[in-house]
């Protein structure tokens, strides 16, 4: 995985899907684990930012 990437929830827990915008966080409380990313989310028409473990995701489309 990495930046840019289109990812969903692996286990359908959050709907939506969302773009990896950083990787790993830069700020927060998991600032720096490199088992995390920070995903621009979507889902029921509004978008928020989400830190999640990289091994709840899967790609849907790499980025080029």
């Amino acid at each position: 995985m990495k930046v840019g990437d289109l990812v969903k929830h692996k286990y359908s827990t959050i709907h939506g899907q969302g773009l990896i915008v950083e990787m790993p966080p830069k700020s927060g409380p998991f600032a720096g684990d490199t088992s995390r990313c920070m995903i621009m989310w979507q889902c029921h028409g509004s978008v928020t930012h989400h830190s999640l473990d990289l091994s709840f995701v899967e790609v849907i489309s790499e980025a080029s």
